[in-house]
């Protein structure tokens, strides 16, 4: 792995203090320096060594470098660029006495010995044969096959009980248990999927409409809640609609103990507005709380990231019908109707005043703080930590690949995988800290 060039940026940001440190290691098997090991998409803390002032974190690639997707007929396809590539775990120090960064590790995920996970499509089909994902291709546009064991891995929280990862995955969707040495142990999907998969691993446990997240669209956050052992998944965007009519802006998501190893929830929430923000970033827990980003698909000044709060106190969990307030109805009807709305776009389809006025409440959302975007130097905020009045973020550089360019990637200035901390006063009981600076603003160290 080549150098890591680091970057400390100190700047005023309204009642923020921005924090930047910036990577740009090269993937070195392959061919062009300028692809940027990148795709972080996730942000665990793993210890807060407070003595030392020394955090260790653990981020999360996606499934590696690839192009834009290309659709021809029914079909869509995905050129990738390394497609043995092994999503993986990447963990890093924070040194906050001397303001550095030191990378310790990358884990890349496997399924057993001499297997590992790679990022190519699964071959997932409907009844009808209906393509769930997409068909990858190399860069030439050759097919390649699909695979059992690819995974785009998007969330990843830290299981601090059982000592292992829980990291998400927007194909099935899906999302797996992971030991510390990246061996993928239990993969949990929804009912009725359709795919041959390797029985040891997978596990259909989970509501079934979730299968029916749009295609490459599946669970991307994920929060780990110690005092319940339980995890909470959140899908990317909203599920696929039969008809255009109704986007209520509804987004589903489930809780899941780690302990059982079964759904104890499933929920929703209402984006804030959907036309300026209709994609899920990271989530975490602290202190009774769920935070979450929404965002949308662009960077700079007018783009919208936005930290929001995320509460279940007096949230409908749809499996359970004795939830549903249809009094006129008996049992076995209000049964059945609570089985529409927990397996079908049924609860898409309800404009949100019919729904609240029988009974059925969305989680409670809110918005905490904008997130400083044009800092990020690209749009995807999608790794989020809240802790001690400081939010922790990363960005998914996208490897530094540009669709556009024959040579693939952008030329500098390179877009840069950056990990971001912003410490704030905007989150309760947070006096704000004050601004530091050093040599101007600017530090530059090679480690």
């Amino acid at each position: 792995m080549a150098s890591t060039s680091l970057r400390i940026l100190l700047v005023t940001l309204s009642l923020l203090s921005v924090h930047l440190l910036s990577f740009s290691d090269e993937i070195q098997n392959y061919n062009m320096s300028a692809m940027l090991q990148g795709g972080h998409s996730g942000l665990t803390l793993v210890e807060d060594d407070k003595e030392w002032g020394i955090q260790k974190f653990a981020m999360i690639t996606d499934r590696g470098p690839n192009l834009e997707k290309i659709k021809k007929g029914k079909f869509v396809y995905r050129p990738f660029l390394i497609p043995d590539y092994a999503p993986r775990i990447i963990t890093f120090e924070l040194h906050k006495n001397t303001n550095t960064i030191t990378r310790v590790k990358e884990i890349p995920l496997y399924f057993r010995k001499g297997v590992y996970a790679n990022g190519l499509g699964n071959e997932i089909v409907t009844w009808n044969g209906e393509w769930l994902t997409e068909k990858p291709v190399n860069e030439n546009l050759q097919p390649l096959a699909p695979s059992r064991y690819g995974i785009d891995t998007e969330g990843i929280v830290f299981d601090s009980v059982n000592k292992s990862y829980w990291v998400t995955d927007e194909y099935g969707p899906s999302f797996m248990q992971v030991s510390l040495d990246g061996k993928i142990k239990k993969r949990f999907f929804p009912k009725g999927f359709y795919q041959k998969l390797d029985a040891a691993k997978a596990k259909k446990r989970l509501p079934s409409i979730f299968r029916e997240r749009k295609a490459n669209k599946g669970f991307e956050a994920i929060a780990f809640n110690p005092d319940k052992q339980e995890i909470l998944v959140i899908l990317q965007s909203t599920i696929k609609h039969p008809t255009k009519q109704f986007q209520n802006g509804v987004i589903r998501f489930l809780t899941f103990s780690v302990k059982s190893k079964r759904v104890t929830g499933s929920y929703f929430f209402i984006l804030e507005d959907p036309k300026k923000a209709n994609k899920i970033g990271g989530a975490h827990y602290n202190n009774g709380k769920y935070y979450f980003i929404e965002r949308d698909g662009g960077f700079g000044p007018n783009a919208t990231k936005n930290l929001r709060s995320l509460s279940l106190d007096g949230a409908t969990n749809l499996l359970n019908p004795n939830n549903l307030n249809f009094k006129k109805l008996r049992f076995k009807k209000r049964t059945k109707l609570q089985k529409l709305f927990a397996n079908t776009n049924l609860l898409e389809e309800t404009p949100i005043i019919n729904l609240t006025n029988n009974g059925i409440f969305p989680a409670k959302t809110e918005t905490i703080m904008a997130l400083p975007s044009e800092k990020a130097e690209h749009g995807k905020l999608e790794g989020v930590i809240v802790k001690d009045c400081v939010v922790s973020l990363v960005n998914d550089n996208d490897y530094n690949l540009d669709n556009d360019n024959p040579d693939r990637v952008y030329a500098e200035p390179y877009r840069k995988s950056l990990f971001i901390q912003i410490t704030t006063d905007k989150l309760g009981g947070c006096p704000l800290a004050p601004i530091q600076k050093e040599n101007g603003g600017e530090v530059l160290t090679s480690l």
